[in-house]
Order: C-alpha cells, then sequence, then structure tokens
C-alpha cells in the first residue's frame, strides 16, 4: 500500500489519449525521442555480450490531424540475422535523408527532427488495430536538395558497447583528447590480457558490439 500525497478525483482528472491506431497515411512529425536499446546475453565464459540493438524512436504527429499523438517504431542495427540488420540499415537511410542528415553517429542527434511519416494499420491478435511506420519522407513530400552535417556531440563510447563481467570490470583508458577507449578483451577470452585499444586524434572508436552489413 502506499499514500497517494494528495486526493485524486475523476471530475478534475484530464482525460485518457485514445489508443485507437491512427488512420492509415501520410502524417508529419517530429522525433521526439530516440534510444538505442541493447540485449545482452551470456557468452560461455559468463561474460555479458550485446547480440542485438535497435533503436527505439518516438514521433509527435504534428498533422495534418491527430495533432499531439505518439507512434512510435524500432530499427534493427545490431542482429544475427543479416537480412534482419540489412533491413533496418536501408530504413534507417530513408529517414536520415528524409530529415537531411547524411550521418549521424548518435541517437540523441535526431532528436527535434521533423519528417514525414507513412503509417500502416496492421491486426495484432492480442492488441488489435496497431500502427507502424513504413515510409519516410521529407516535410512537404520533397526530397531535400542538401543534406546537413551531423551536429557533433561530445565522443563517448555507449553505456552499452562495453560488455558487463560478471568478476570484473573491463578496463578503460583515456586519450589525450579525453575520450574513453573501452578495452575489447571482453570480446574473446583470447584478448583477455590484450592492451586498451587507442583511438586516433579526430576519429571515433567504433562501438565493438557494431557489424556493418
Amino acid at each position: 500500500m502506499g499514500d497517494f500525497g494528495t486526493t485524486f478525483s475523476v471530475d478534475e482528472l484530464p482525460e485518457a489519449d485514445s489508443l485507437e491506431a491512427l488512420p492509415a497515411g501520410w502524417y508529419d512529425a517530429a522525433i521526439a525521442e530516440a534510444e538505442v536499446i541493447p540485449t545482452y546475453e551470456l557468452d560461455d565464459d559468463g561474460r555479458q555480450t550485446v547480440t542485438k540493438a535497435h533503436i527505439k524512436i518516438q514521433f509527435c504527429i504534428e498533422g495534418p490531424s491527430h495533432e499531439g499523438r505518439n507512434t512510435y517504431t524500432r530499427i534493427n542495427i545490431k542482429n544475427p540475422s543479416e537480412q534482419c540488420v540489412k533491413i533496418g540499415l536501408g530504413e534507417l537511410r530513408s529517414m536520415l535523408t528524409a530529415i537531411g542528415m547524411r550521418a549521424a553517429d548518435d541517437s540523441s542527434q535526431l532528436i527535434g527532427a521533423r519528417l514525414g511519416i507513412r503509417l500502416v494499420v496492421k491486426n495484432s491478435p492480442e492488441y488489435g488495430p496497431q500502427n507502424d511506420v513504413k515510409g519516410y519522407r521529407a516535410i512537404g513530400g520533397a526530397m531535400p536538395s542538401n543534406f546537413a552535417a551531423p551536429k557533433k556531440t561530445a565522443s563517448a563510447v555507449p553505456k552499452f558497447a562495453t560488455a558487463k563481467p560478471t568478476k570484473k570490470a573491463a578496463p578503460v583508458a583515456v586519450t589525450a583528447q579525453g575520450e574513453v577507449d573501452e578495452d575489447e578483451s571482453y570480446l574473446s577470452p583470447q584478448k583477455e590480457a590484450a592492451k586498451p585499444a587507442t583511438v586516433a586524434p579526430n576519429q571515433r572508436a567504433t562501438p565493438p558490439w557494431f557489424k556493418k552489413a
């Protein structure tokens, strides 16, 4: 049990947003949230390694109707299935093109971007009609003629890039530029005693879990 600290009255509480699926079609939207979600699994040595990762994106609808409603999508960027990654990276390319961004290295760079999204309605046996994002375009329908360079953020290794050993933490080194450089020894027992790799000046470290499709 727990005290609310106040009294809630149905006469004063706001009405809940409708949970019904939005009608299929094109909508203008802004990216409200974007976060990389990793999936960990234990290897034979009891160490946690990232086997899957996807970008979870929340869109806030701006028009032409249903302003303020939210819808979501997931874009796979790491998966044992090469076909799954190929589809996900193709979707990511379409989204970056629609928002006029040539490249991105952090999910935070997507937040605030505006674009058109095409929603379809699929019927889930468990949850009923649900929206799914099936296309991207620039606001107004035309693709941008110029791509904007991504805004650089403070260089840092994603928090999920380093496995979480059950007995000891992976060593960390700091380069002369102040960037964190994670040791990749957890990726293979043979690299257990390897020194942490260094990052060359002006070169961003590639997350150790990432494998280009």
